[in-house]
């Protein structure tokens, strides 16, 4: 078990995708990193991480809380679509402040598929779960109303919009390659792509404060792309349809009478 009251914040995923960046514009200080993986392990090792191997599904291997949660290339990693939610559940539960998720972007697999091409990370074998943008909306919706947290974003981060990009690959390509290599892949078609493709998807997450989440979509730059913003959506969550029905009902407006004019009275 791990006492999370002596640490600021909490990376699931141990420094996987390039976390540090993130962790200061949130101004991070004193971290711990966890993972089940001894790859991911020692890359959080080698980044001067503190790291510890245990499970951060289970919520019960932490005690007290962190004021920030990244998890970052990891939720793909895992099996099946239970195990992320319970990995985000666990986040959820042992965070103060703000969680924040990074995933490869995986929803627009099938539509370059159609076209001959694919990110460099569609088919990496780390990659066990592709999970999608709509699978974590609907998985998080439905907590706001339960009180986990208060609003959160889900984010297209770095458009990629031409098939040149080196992040995009002929279909045939290895699964293991990052970056395309015209003398290793071969020519691959060159053409606008069918569908939005970012480079990854972030998910902000804000515990307390909903005003926080407006500060990390700023902070990201001019590359991010809203998708969905649960703020704009609030109206239409349970609990407000709740407050709705036990709010008193506004008395009736009173009947208007109507006048006959003395045009109508000599015309009948």
């Amino acid at each position: 078990m791990i006492d999370l009251d002596k640490f600021d914040f909490l990376d699931i995923g141990c420094g996987s995708g390039g976390v540090t960046g993130y962790i200061e514009k949130l101004g991070g200080t004193k971290g711990i990193g966890v993972a089940t993986d001894d790859g991911l392990l020692k890359k959080g090792e080698t980044a001067g991480l503190q790291v510890a191997e245990l499970n951060p599904a289970v919520k019960e291997n932490f005690q007290g809380k962190v004021r920030l949660t990244v998890i970052s290339s990891y939720l793909e990693r895992l099996d099946t679509f239970a195990d992320i939610k319970q990995t985000i559940g666990s986040a959820l539960h042992v965070t103060r402040s703000m969680l924040v998720i990074r995933c490869p972007w995986f929803d627009s697999d099938g539509a370059n598929l159609s076209v001959g091409l694919k990110t460099a990370w569609a088919d990496r074998k780390s990659s066990k779960y592709p999970v999608t943008s709509l699978q974590l909306h609907r998985f998080l919706f439905p907590l706001i109303s339960k009180g986990m947290f208060v609003r959160f974003a889900i984010l297209g981060n770095t458009r990629i919009t031409h098939s040149g990009d080196e992040r995009i690959l002929p279909l045939d390509a290895e699964n293991e390659n990052s970056r395309y290599e015209r003398a290793k892949h071969g020519p691959k078609p060159m053409l606008d792509l069918p569908a939005p493709t970012y480079a990854e998807m972030v998910v902000v997450i804000a515990k307390k404060n909903p005003a926080s989440v407006d500060s990390m979509i700023k902070s990201l730059g001019k590359d991010v792309t809203v998708l969905f913003d649960s703020k704009a959506s609030l109206g239409n969550t349970p609990a407000a349809s709740a407050s709705a029905a036990k709010a008193p009902a506004k008395p009736a407006a009173p009947a208007v009478p109507v006048l006959k004019s003395s045009l109508s009275r000599k015309l009948r």
